[in-house]
């Protein structure tokens, strides 16, 4: 293979142009994603071909050199990007945005970034996560991850071939082909059964996406193990690459929105790289003679850099400026990235990858890796310790306050939790609650022995109370005992898993109160809550429905993080109560209306008659929006409240 294939340098090209046009501007490029699929076709190409030469020519694949170049290839860059992430988020971005995005640099940095976006894609708590400077990363990692293993799996086939065959250089080539051709085919499969099945997990999986590196690597048999193809008619080629062309621009443009990816749909642009590089280099009226312009040509070269520096430099931009970008804003950025990418080829990549001390011996090689993740996992570690001591000191400032008077959004105190540590503010919220629908597990606080005993039943909604409950039951001696997790909000319908054979025991539990609640937009038919209600009414259960907290709007959360710990700047970013409580009206209100029930409601403690607060007793109330859950720090601040709530509802029964 020549040094430089015009071919692949225009899909290189196609490829991080799709992506970046897809990220500014995704109503007009629905599909431009599948530059990524693209590329991996291409380095399933370019990878194979080089150690299927370098088998044929020295007899066996020298792995370590092979991981070496690649470290010096991709990592400079990467790091370097890494710890300008680091600079964005410490200087630039939203203090909510630190901690998760701290972790994305992290996971980003030993290149597993895809496998934590695949469990993000299913957690529940993440899901009003803003997105990561590294999100694009994801791919970088599926592709470390491919070199990391590919090499291995070519000498591993290698081996058996000669093992079990006579060894000879056509039969050990012949085993490196099947086992492609079985990767491809088991990847295919598996990633159209995953996609349907979990989509979200199955979009980053490296396992879903394994068979379009093969893909490109079976073009690098072509030439020899198919002879048929070798040299095909000029006319055939030409119309491959432009059939392959079309395919790519085609489903840049048209892909429908929510087309399962990458599934079976990912092989049209799969195909679309393929036949482009099955047609090769022609420069006789296919699309390589743009290639030959050399402005696509550079763009060609400097893609690896194009596509580490816009994402963060997209995602930073609104933010710097405070506003979103307008499309002159997008070109003028789009000139930066190139620019940057530019300086960063000539600068660090080149430098590095050729220079003579890294590359003997080649061992020297791995002190990148070494040294940027460790450089990496210092500033994040660090970052986690300045953020932990900064929210133990506001917290133990206010309650010295507390506990000398009153406060009430005093500004010579902290807030609390800090605004970098209101998103993790959990408490014991999800101790026992079931967010993987793995089945429901009740959990107990409080004195075991006490006659008073108090369970809690629903949602996020209602686990977010659990510190509240728990301070309530701790401080006056009684037993609680909690059934929470996704869906639950109605324990017999089947979303709640593992409700309805815990039913029987939250019943027999001998409760003197049975606490519920769920979010003011839960996804459970409220029809199915009412049913859950029957039964328990049924089985003469002392239900309190507890009215849903207001509803925590965006702005207000983006006033907070734009407030900079300021007190009465917080304190200022209300939400108008025609929103938070009418513009989502509560479930448990309507249900307790329909049965007579009388509800749990600590409306007054959150609104006045126009607006909702946010900030209370110098507390931040929520960790997220729009999913609205209280922070431990505002749950547990309503204990006593609660508490006696609960208390005069007991002696009316008593």
């Amino acid at each position: 293979m020549s040094a430089v294939r015009l071919d692949v340098q225009l899909l290189r090209a196609v490829a991080v142009g799709a992506v970046v046009l897809y990220h500014f501007w995704p109503e007009r490029f629905p599909g431009g994603f599948i530059g990524v699929d693209v590329f991996f076709v291409v380095s399933g190409l370019l990878i194979t071909d080089h150690l299927m030469r370098e088998a044929e020519r020295t007899g066996g694949i020298r792995i370590v050199r092979f991981w070496a170049r690649r470290a010096r290839r991709l990592l400079p860059l990467a790091f370097t990007v890494l710890l300008a992430t680091v600079a964005l988020l410490l200087f630039v971005m939203p203090a909510s945005q630190q901690r998760p995005g701290m972790l994305g640099v992290l996971w980003s940095s030993l290149y597993v970034q895809n496998w934590a976006l695949a469990g993000d894609s299913t957690n529940y708590l993440a899901r009003d996560q803003q997105p990561l400077l590294t999100q694009h990363f994801w791919t970088l990692s599926a592709e470390e991850q491919f070199y990391l293993v590919w090499p291995l799996l070519l000498v591993l086939a290698m081996w058996l071939g000669a093992k079990l065959l006579r060894d000879h250089p056509m039969r050990r080539r012949r085993s490196a082909l099947l086992a492609i051709i079985v990767v491809a085919v088991a990847s295919l499969a598996h990633s159209i059964i995953f996609t349907a099945t979990d989509p979200g997990p199955a979009y980053f999986a490296t396992t879903t996406r394994a068979w379009e590196f093969a893909a490109g690597a079976l073009i690098a048999f072509v030439p020899r193990d198919f002879a048929f193809l070798r040299n095909g008619r000029l006319p055939a080629r030409i119309a491959a690459s432009w059939a392959g062309m079309l395919l790519i621009v085609g489903t840049t443009l048209l892909l429908p929105t929510g087309a399962p990816f990458p599934s079976a749909t990912a092989l049209l642009p799969v195909l679309g790289a393929v036949l482009c590089l099955m047609a090769g280099d022609v420069r006789r009226g296919d699309p390589t003679l743009l290639a030959g312009v050399r402005p696509l040509t550079w763009i060609g070269d400097i893609s690896y850099g194009v596509y580490l520096w816009h994402w963060p430099l997209l995602i930073a931009a609104p933010v710097v400026l405070a506003q979103p970008l307008v499309a002159w804003q997008k070109i003028v950025l789009i000139g930066i990235v190139i620019g940057l990418a530019a300086l960063s080829k000539r600068l660090i990549e080149d430098p590095v990858r050729f220079a003579p001390f890294f590359s003997a011996p080649p061992w020297r090689s791995f002190v990148i890796p070494l040294v940027g993740t460790a450089v990496v996992g210092a500033l994040v570690a660090g970052s986690f310790v300045v953020s932990q001591v900064r929210a133990d000191e506001a917290r133990a400032t206010l309650e010295a306050a507390r506990e000398a008077g009153v406060v009430t959004n005093d500004p010579s105190l902290p807030l609390v939790p800090t605004v970098s540590e209101r998103g993790s503010d959990y408490g014991a919220m999800y101790e026992c609650f079931d967010l993987v629908y793995a089945g429901l597990e009740p959990c107990s606080y409080g004195d075991e022995s006490s006659e008073t005993r108090i369970a809690m039943v629903g949602d996020s909604h209602m686990a977010h109370l659990i510190p509240a409950v728990r301070a309530a039951v701790e401080e006056r001696g009684w037993h609680l005992t909690t059934f929470v997790g996704m869906n639950c909000d109605s324990m017999v319908w089947d979303a709640c898993a593992g409700g309805r054979d815990r039913f029987a025991e939250l019943v027999d539990g001998d409760y003197d109160a049975v606490l519920t609640s769920s979010f003011r937009g839960s996804y459970t038919p409220i029809e199915e809550v009412d049913l859950f209600w029957q039964e328990l009414i049924a089985a003469d259960q002392p239900i309190v429905p507890v009215v849903d907290v207001p509803f925590h709007e965006v702005p207000a959360y983006e006033c907070i993080d734009a407030s900079g710990g300021d007190v009465l700047a917080a304190a200022a970013c209300a939400s108008p109560r025609a929103t938070a409580i009418d513009g989502q009206p509560d479930r448990m209100t309507t249900l307790a209306q329909q049965h007579g029930v009388e509800t749990l409601d600590m409306t007054d403690a959150f609104c006045d008659d126009t607006e909702c607060a946010t900030v209370i007793q110098n507390t931040i109330v929520y960790q997220d929006s729009p999913s609205s859950h209280l922070t431990a720090s505002m749950s547990t601040l309503l204990g006593g409240r609660i508490g006696d709530e609960i208390e005069l509802r007991l002696l009316a029964q008593g």
